[in-house]
């Protein structure tokens, strides 16, 4: 099954490509589960699919195909790819379908697709990846409002360093609880999804946020 599915993924480079893609490894991947000495992972991800397209067995209807198909196609927009191997693909087929409107799908289906496309190392490794240039471009955020105030900061300088430190340190101890303590409840730091590390990006965020909420208060309010 991954060598059509590379192949089929190196050719495209158009939107009506892609339409055909999503379902032809949903096929693949109902094909391999059902059969008797389908691998467990594959049988739960396609009753993972089945439950989310209401199959209730034979072959997936031309409505299903439709519905595969508007998700793939928000999957393959987001511009996320699974793994690093894959992103400059990725890249550049989201500039393909930049004009197409489609529903995203459920994060247990993008999970999915994220399977059908690398392995569980190789996802493990693009999101821990991700989730370092999202703390870059935070870090390169709070330098550039730095930059842009100097004179504010010759005024406050201590006072924001002291800001710029705790945020720093929050997210430090944020990634640090849940890597040691697993607040999430899903079975420790390896088994976090994309969805998982989206919320501790948030709750790292959140004296960034409460920073500039207290600035618009300080100068529409007061």
């Amino acid at each position: 099954m991954s060598e059509p599915r590379e192949l089929l993924i190196e050719g495209t480079t158009t939107a009506d490509a892609m339409r055909a893609t999503g379902p032809f490894f949903i096929e693949q991947l109902k094909e391999d589960a059902e059969a008797v000495d389908g691998p467990p992972g594959l049988k739960r991800d396609w009753f993972t699919v089945a439950d989310w397209l209401d199959h209730k067995g034979g072959p997936i209807s031309l409505d299903q195909r439709l519905q595969i198909t508007e998700a793939w196609i928000a999957y393959i927009s987001i511009g996320v790819a699974p793994s690093l191997a894959l992103q400059a693909l990725f890249d550049s087929i989201a500039k393909d379908l930049a004009g197409e409107v489609a529903t995203r799908p459920p994060a247990a289906i993008l999970d999915v697709f994220d399977r059908l496309l690398a392995t569980d190392d190789e996802i493990k490794i693009k999101r821990a990846s991700d989730l370092r240039k999202e703390r870059r471009k935070l870090q390169e955020a709070f330098q550039g409002a730095a930059f842009k105030q100097p004179n504010r900061f010759a005024q406050k300088g201590s006072r924001v360093r002291k800001i710029i430190f705790f945020s720093a340190v929050w997210a430090l101890v944020v990634h640090l609880y849940a890597w040691l303590f697993d607040p999430l409840g899903v079975g420790g730091w390896e088994e976090l999804e994309q969805e998982h590390f989206h919320r501790l990006l948030v709750i790292s965020l959140l004296p960034a946020l409460a920073l500039l909420v207290f600035g618009a208060y300080r100068k529409w309010v007061r």
